[in-house]
């Protein structure tokens, strides 16, 4: 499905823009409303893949990328399909019925152009192919144009986020889809505000109304549907009883009450609950009770929500981990942004399975949290204990037995601002963990010393931030231009000069090692001008870089753009 919903202003505060608050992380995390982005046609059509159109793009319209009802009127008034095919992949997929995938986003989001490249999609020659539909962003789509989906009778995947629907247009959709019996799997409403109580009933009397042996609907995203209470929980808990994968991130109405309903959803595996803030340890309870969970997001469940209820002020806690401990299945966790201690982490001790595990800013831990995480989940491939400021190195070196870390993220700035802890120490520590590939250390105390002992490992590392750690100079640039696995590279505010960046691109002898670098970003970065960013040209896979802060001129980066045309550049 196209496009996860944007934040809630109801969210906890986040970081402040940068890779700390979202960057490779957030790919771990419990999102459950994927954005599956744009495939090209020429992969479908080539490649073996499935081919796609998207009736409306976010970009110039050009051939290959025409609202389809125009489309249509082009290969009528043409006729002759050989010339058409070899127009571009999208016509000839178009022509040979053999689009599978579709979606009219918001390059023309009136609603007689929605209305009208729907109508095209539900006479195409080939909507009985089509399997995966998106019309996020829809808005303004008349309950009367979901009729010509019921053409679609394979469809299994459907996004209708942020349309603005209403009980009538859901009604509509659903209609459509019991006329064509479409065996959906996979439902995503995220962001339709006013979506409540009578389109959820909707909803449920389509589901409720499926033929005995017709696919179960597994899947289903509610996100910001901020009228969806705990009694449209409960009825969807009876309607879909074998839903895998339910997301109610930041759903405000939804209380412990509204958990209670999922008691008996023991097919659910993947469970949002993020930023629902009405939400307390005791909502927790009958989560215990669903043994299949594999990912469980709780993050920002802090208790900030405005409730007279005051046993419900203080969110999730450590005394609710004691129900997580039953969840033995449980691979991945997030309780980033709560109020979870140390003795909320010894819990936490029974999900011995954990690969995921994200605590970033719960101010309530300590190096004891850490050193009891590193003894009592030797799975974890992915820990986020950034912007804990009482972490030190007394136990982020503890950090080093979790040998099948791939990313860790250490960022080390905490609410009040205060200097971190963590040094070059930890650095030389994990520096024995083999596998891992990216690594956060921003705004830590870090320098040459650590980062030359952590490149000594030998560590695949393809993503590095060492951001606002000003001990950091040249000297580490001559060491990370040995890795030649570094893809993305932060060095905000470090004082790498130009000598850093001559020695980033091989050096006085030109020996390039960094080929796969594709991003650098030196926000900042002390001592940096025109000449230093002059050797940059050296990086052949160089794609996109950060100069904001640096006073470099216009000139110096048309001259960088003569040997990298297609970089990417701000300033």
């Amino acid at each position: 499905m196209a496009g996860a919903a944007a934040a809630s202003p109801s969210s906890a505060p986040e970081e402040p823009p940068g890779r700390g608050s979202g960057g490779a992380g957030d790919s771990a995390e419990c999102q459950l409303a994927a954005d599956a982005g744009r495939r090209s046609a020429a992969d479908g059509g080539e490649a073996g893949g499935e081919a796609r159109s998207d009736m409306h793009s976010g970009g110039p319209v050009g051939l290959d990328d025409l609202p389809l009802d125009l489309l249509e009127c082009v290969l009528a008034c043409v006729g002759d399909l050989t010339t058409v095919r070899g127009v571009c992949s999208l016509w000839r997929d178009w022509a040979d019925a053999r689009v599978t995938s579709a979606g009219p986003h918001a390059h023309d989001p009136t609603a007689a152009r929605n209305e009208a490249a729907l109508a095209c999609l539900g006479a195409y020659r080939g909507a009985e192919r089509i399997r995966s539909l998106s019309i996020s962003g829809g808005q303004g789509i008349p309950a009367t144009a979901y009729a010509h989906l019921s053409a679609l009778k394979s469809l299994s995947d459907l996004s209708v986020a942020r349309c603005g629907l209403t009980a009538r247009e859901v009604a509509a959709l659903c209609d459509a889809l019991r006329a064509c019996s479409a065996p959906v799997t996979r439902l995503d409403f995220s962001g339709n505000y006013g979506l409540g109580k009578d389109a959820v009933q909707a909803l449920c009397q389509w589901l409720s109304a499926r033929k005995r042996g017709d696919p179960a609907l597994l899947e289903l995203c509610l996100d910001q549907c901020f009228d969806v209470d705990d009694t449209c929980i409960t009825q969807l808990a009876s309607a879909a009883p074998k839903l895998q994968v339910l997301s109610l991130q930041d759903c405000p109405a939804v209380s412990d009450d509204g958990l209670w309903g999922l008691e008996g959803m023991t097919s659910l595996r993947e469970l949002d609950l993020r930023s629902l803030k009405l939400v307390s340890d005791e909502g927790l309870r009958p989560l215990s009770r669903l043994a299949g969970l594999t990912k469980l997001c709780l993050r920002a469940c802090d208790g900030g929500g405005e409730t007279t209820d005051y046993n419900r002020l203080f969110g999730v806690t450590s005394d609710g981990m004691r129900f997580l401990g039953n969840l033995t299945n449980l691979q991945s966790l997030d309780l980033s942004l709560g109020r979870v201690s140390d003795v909320g982490i010894a819990k936490l001790a029974p999900l011995t399975g954990l690969t995921c595990l994200h605590v970033r800013r719960c101010p309530r831990l300590t190096d004891r949290a850490v050193t009891a995480i590193a003894a009592n989940f030797p799975r974890l491939r992915d820990l986020d204990v950034a912007w804990n400021e009482s972490l030190t190195d007394d136990g982020t070196t503890a950090l080093s037995a979790l040998t099948e870390l791939t990313r860790l993220s250490l960022e080390g700035r905490g609410v009040s601002g205060r200097v971190s802890r963590i040094s070059d120490k930890t650095l030389l520590a994990i520096a024995a963990i083999p596998g891992l590939r990216e690594l956060d250390v921003s705004r830590c105390d870090i320098g040459d010393a650590g980062v030359s002992g952590l490149l000594a490992g030998g560590a695949p590392l393809s993503h590095l931030d060492l951001s606002h750690c000003p001990r950091v100079s040249a000297a580490s640039c001559a060491a990370l231009a040995s890795v030649g696995s570094l893809r993305e590279l932060w060095l905000n505010d470090c004082h790498v000069g130009n000598a850093g960046l001559m020695a980033l691109a091989g050096g006085a002898g030109g020996r390039v090692r960094l080929r796969g670098l594709r991003r650098l970003s030196l926000q900042g970065a002390a001592g940096v001008d025109g000449q230093g960013v002059g050797h940059l040209a050296g990086l052949p896979a160089l794609e996109e870089l950060h100069l904001d802060g640096c006073g470099i001129d216009a000139r110096s980066v048309d001259e960088l753009r003569r040997a990298l045309p297609s970089i990417f550049v701000t300033l």
